[in-house]
């Protein structure tokens, strides 16, 4: 029997956060306030995107995100991998995000 007191972990967990509205939305407004909480968009940008939003503006034009830098952002939050890939497909429908 393996004793747990001495047993080291190979894998190095970080705490993982909750971060509300990640999922599949097309609503523009939501995908750029999900942005802010992962830290991807600054506050003042995000309030001028949010209300391009509004008014049936593409926010497109303004913002892109690369996908990498989103992957990195989602591996800190505890979402499961259906969330995170339906968030991802939304941005990339909305043409949010960046693949090169």
């Amino acid at each position: 029997m393996l004793n747990r007191e001495f047993a080291e972990d190979s894998i190095k967990h970080t705490p993982k956060r909750g971060v509300p509205g990640i999922g599949g939305t097309d609503h523009q407004g939501r995908m750029v306030q999900t942005l802010q909480r992962l830290g991807l968009v600054p506050s003042d940008l995000a309030v001028s995107l949010q209300t391009l939003a509004s008014h049936n503006s593409p926010v497109s034009e303004f913002l892109k995100i690369k996908v990498w830098d989103l992957d990195a952002k989602l591996a800190e939050t505890d979402s499961s991998i259906e969330n995170r890939m339906g968030f991802k497909l939304a941005l990339s429908r909305a043409g949010i995000l960046e693949t090169k």
